[in-house]
């Protein structure tokens, strides 16, 4: 049997993500089954033209030890395009997470740096899998603090920046690295 799909919609889905850095890989001596093999007693091959999650939020909780770090974005759609679960998707190097591209966007996000200094705001990041690719669109850093009332909060007089731009561009981004290995390229 096959399975094919032109549109699969989630509206407004809610997800939970949970990096626990103490967790210990599993053992490598069994490796675990693929996504065709967990499908392939029902589907040889399972095609979605297009996947759209709109409206979303997602907590990113990274954990070591006592300590834990939450960030958290309102507003986001991914998109996966020509989605393919077959015998050889999983090795086709055209494909991550099986789809020929995947895009997010995320709309009006802000973050507070974690010294409390600065907000960090972006009107729009997009990023594409296809493109290796992030635009970010007016982005902003901007103090949290007057002159007078930043250095009192420092205890010292330091620099103190506001900067404002109508887009970055980053080239050359993995997805993959940037969500296992925490590093833009």
């Amino acid at each position: 049997k096959e399975l094919d799909v032109a549109l699969l919609m989630v509206n407004q889905p809610k997800l939970l993500l949970v990096k626990d850095l103490e967790v210990k890989p599993p053992d490598s001596s069994k490796s675990p089954k693929n996504l065709y093999q967990l499908i392939s007693k029902v589907f040889k091959s399972v095609v979605v033209d297009e996947i759209k999650s709109v409206d979303g939020k997602v907590m990113y909780k990274r954990v070591k030890g006592p300590k834990s770090t939450t960030i958290s974005v309102n507003n986001f759609t991914i998109l996966l395009d020509e989605v393919l679960v077959d015998s050889l998707s999983d090795v086709d190097t055209t494909r991550f997470f099986y789809a020929k591209n995947i895009r997010v966007q995320v709309d009006n996000y802000s973050y507070s740096t974690p010294n409390g200094r600065y907000d960090l705001k972006i009107g729009q990041f997009n990023l594409s899998t296809k493109d290796s690719s992030i635009l970010l669109q007016n982005v902003a850093m901007v103090p949290r603090y007057g002159k007078l009332e930043f250095a009192r909060k420092v205890g010292e007089q330091i620099d103190r920046f506001n900067i404002k731009t109508d887009s970055v561009m980053i080239k050359g981004v993995h997805l993959k690295t940037l969500l296992f290995d925490e590093r833009i390229i």
